[in-house]
């Protein structure tokens, strides 16, 4: 199975795995803006009180999953993303990216939906052609894409 989906916000996508939105196993990775080594750990401490304070629990577990797996990227700090520097993405237009559509998705009433193409947005875009496999084949082993999505090779 392909895993589809790459998160941009460790605090919004745990929360969608949380709540039944996205199946973990649907999960490729997600890209972290923390810029600190130890900035992780505590991002995970203060969502616990704030974002996930429903469910805690779950939220761990989902966390220790995505960490075992390797699955968080933090390009900032690893420089997992070549050419991904200076401020993190930004989440305006959605929270996850679709690797089969390559669009990004948002939550809107419950619900996530289509937010449409990454519009001019260079870290999105260096993030989708890490995926694409354009760039190093260490990253695409690490994000767990046996193959590149079939929408995005058409691009």
């Amino acid at each position: 199975m392909t895993k589809k989906l790459i998160g941009l916000s460790v605090g919004t996508c745990v929360q969608d795995i949380c709540e039944g939105r996205i199946k973990l196993a649907d999960v490729a990775g997600i890209v972290s803006g923390t810029r600190e080594f130890d900035g992780l750990a505590n991002l995970i401490e203060t969502y616990k009180r704030t974002l996930w304070r429903d469910y805690p629990k779950e939220a761990e577990h989902a966390m220790a999953s995505l960490l075992k797996e390797n699955l968080i990227l933090q390009p900032l700090i690893d420089r997992s993303i070549p050419g991904y520097q200076g401020e993190p993405h930004t989440t305006e237009q959605g929270h996850w990216l679709d690797l089969e559509k390559g669009e990004l998705l948002t939550l809107k009433s419950g619900r996530l939906e289509s937010a449409g193409p990454p519009e001019r947005n260079y870290k999105l875009g260096l993030i989708l052609k890490a995926a694409r496999g354009e760039m190093e084949a260490s990253l695409r082993d690490r994000l767990n894409l046996q193959e590149s999505p079939s929408a995005l090779e058409k691009k």
